[in-house]
């Protein structure tokens, strides 16, 4: 097993390669005769050509799958990084999302309470200004009338 900080003989795989290409040679042997030795060079050189534009197709269906390939890789981290916001709960399950909107309700009602608690103050305070001014007013009554 190579481990990654181990640098890696680029040669080490030649045999491997070379035999790779010998079984190629036989296959076609086997198929067409030893005819490709003998063939014209212009021949030969149309045969590389359709080669290289099918390796060169390959590579871009391989291009296009990798792409795809990290594109979902994104939208899993994406996921992943929510899910953590979340304290572990996937926003995709629905346990997740009535974590969520229990949450929210509870927030809701939090910000509930403390505006009728304020209501509640500022409808005390202008009772209070009222009974004030009412006795200020019954006052300059009695000061009238006595």
């Amino acid at each position: 097993m190579v481990r990654a900080d181990e640098p890696v003989d680029p040669l080490q795989s030649w045999p491997a390669f070379a035999e790779r290409v010998r079984e190629r040679l036989d296959a076609g042997r086997l198929a067409y005769g030893d005819q490709s030795f003998s063939r014209p060079p212009g021949e030969l050189i149309e045969e590389i050509k359709q080669e290289l534009l099918d390796v060169c197709a390959w590579s871009f269906i391989l291009f296009e799958r990798i792409g795809n390939l990290e594109e979902r890789l994104q939208v899993l981290e994406s996921r992943q990084q929510v899910d953590a916001s979340l304290g572990g709960h996937s926003p995709y399950s629905w346990e997740a999302m009535f974590h969520h909107a229990s949450r929210r309700v509870d927030e809701l009602r939090d910000q509930l309470a403390k505006q009728m608690s304020l209501r509640v103050a500022a409808e005390q305070r202008a009772g209070q200004r009222n009974v004030v001014a009412l006795e200020a007013r019954l006052a300059e009554l009695e000061g009238r009338t006595s």
